[in-house]
């Protein structure tokens, strides 16, 4: 339920992960060149949302545009915001998708 959801995002803080993504962005995430695009079809089974802000400036409109071509089935929101996942209008859309996909999985 969204009390639910409302509690986990409080529950981690995302400003905290800052130096831990940076260790991983500055080495490619430790994934060969396009590793998740290539891979990215193999997720057509399972339910997948991507929510990106337009205005994200870490990864590009283009790019959730290529991964939601990628997986057949996928559902892609671009919402006004930007990268992070506490912002309002990302928030709601990731808030909205995780119950249409938890009442799909019976939850």
């Amino acid at each position: 339920d969204e009390d639910k959801i409302d509690a986990m995002l409080k529950e981690f803080s995302f400003e905290s992960l800052a130096i831990l993504e940076s260790h991983y962005i500055t080495r490619d995430c430790f994934l060969p060149p396009n590793f998740i695009l290539k891979n990215a079809a193999k997720l057509s089974r399972l339910p997948v949302a991507i929510v990106h802000g337009k205005y994200d400036l870490i990864c590009r409109p283009i790019e959730a545009w290529q991964l939601h071509k990628k997986i057949p089935g996928s559902r892609l929101h671009m919402v006004v915001g930007g990268h992070a996942a506490s912002e309002p209008a990302v928030k709601r859309m990731l808030k909205r998708e995780l119950i249409r996909v938890a009442g799909e999985a019976g939850f």
